[in-house]
């Protein structure tokens, strides 16, 4: 994006980032989960480097969003945060909440770190940044593709839910445990 003058911008928005040029000089906003602008920075306000110059570069000339990949995008995300100073980890801004939903739900945590969910009646796919993700009421399946990091904390909810890792061909090492004993809501572990 680029605009003549910041009243220019964006707005508003919920959960939104934007990096756009204001008379060709960067600007970063940032707003929360709730619509409050937490972040309004012009170049001269930001953290200056190599960081900064990458970024630039990146929007420069400015990129068709649509055909972004999420890995570019995330990394636009992160930097324009970075260089705001601006930390997005609440995990109430980054959460994905299917605890209300009945029937069984079908997630697949993606190589990309993206997030989609199906059931019978619908479907999100390729969610950002979700920090949690907490299952519905029916028996939940969790699907890791292969070579996935997971960095989203997996809450199957209600029912008989299960993580499935069976896209990957080499060893892993899963730590199911707690410092409690056994973590809430697990009955068992099958392993291939």
């Amino acid at each position: 994006m680029s605009v003549p003058t910041p009243d220019d911008l964006v707005a508003s928005g919920e959960s939104l980032v934007v990096a756009a040029f204001v008379a060709d000089v960067l600007h970063i906003r940032i707003f929360d989960a709730d619509g409050v602008m937490v972040v309004d920075k012009a170049k001269d306000k930001l953290i200056s480097g190599s960081v900064l110059d990458a970024l630039e570069q990146q929007l420069d000339p400015l990129p068709n969003v649509a055909t972004l990949s999420h890995e570019d995008k995330r990394k636009i995300i992160e930097d324009a945060a970075s260089l705001a100073a601006h930390t997005i980890t609440d995990e109430a801004e980054n959460s994905l909440d299917f605890s209300l939903v009945i029937p069984d739900i079908n997630f697949t945590v993606h190589q990309d770190g993206t997030v989609s969910a199906q059931s019978v009646d619908s479907s999100l796919k390729d969610i950002p940044f979700m920090a949690t993700v907490i299952g519905g009421q029916g028996n939940d399946h969790f699907t890791i593709e292969k070579e996935t990091v997971v960095q989203v904390a997996l809450d199957g909810g209600i029912g008989e839910d299960t993580l499935d890792y069976s896209a990957f061909t080499t060893d892993l090492n899963i730590d199911l445990s707690d410092p409690d004993g056994t973590p809430p809501g697990t009955s068992g572990v099958v392993g291939h």
